[in-house]
């Protein structure tokens, strides 16, 4: 059996030096990558709070003389999710509302601006052919990935999702 001496000498721990780089890189792709999903998935979860909010609002009512209160709005939008990953009992939900009669939407209403642990007095008072707009974020939202919060300056973002609806019912009189 003949040996080469020094064939393997110089490259010996090169394979191991680029296994570890590049281990290190997939690593880093890949947990950003989970990060993305999971903001994204959140944001899923509050475009849909937001829909079933603006859905509750456009025809919950059935009298113009019995005001929608805006706590039910945002009890209605808080509790679409039943998933762990996402807690919208911490979310800040935004209603706004516009009046049938300002085609340009120039003059807004807002019903409340709430933070999670504010409860809204305020009543919707609001009828067919109105706007609403019901706005759901997280301002808090954590990124586990160490390095993202490099790359962006910090290491929590805001996610917000905004649905815009007409209300349906009660008619105008």
């Amino acid at each position: 059996m003949k040996y080469r001496k020094g064939k393997y000498t110089k490259e010996g721990g090169q394979s191991l030096v680029e296994f570890v780089l590049t281990i290190t890189f997939l690593t880093m792709l890949v947990a950003g990558v989970v990060d993305l999903g999971r903001a994204f998935f959140t944001y899923i979860a509050l475009r849909d709070a937001a829909q079933e909010g603006a859905i509750f609002a456009s025809i919950a009512r059935s009298e113009l003389d019995d005001p929608m209160a805006c706590s039910d709005i945002i009890n209605r939008a808080r509790s679409t999710s039943i998933n762990p990953i996402v807690d919208l009992s911490q979310a800040n939900v935004e209603i706004i509302y516009y009046d049938f009669w300002d085609i340009n939407l120039t003059t807004p209403h807002t019903c409340a601006s709430l933070a999670p642990d504010v409860t809204a007095s305020d009543n919707l008072h609001a009828c067919f052919g109105s706007t609403i707009v019901v706005r759901v974020s997280m301002s808090n939202f954590p990124l586990v990935t160490p390095f993202m919060g490099t790359i962006l300056g910090t290491q929590t973002i805001s996610i917000q999702a905004s649905i815009e609806d007409a209300i349906l019912t009660p008619p105008c009189n």
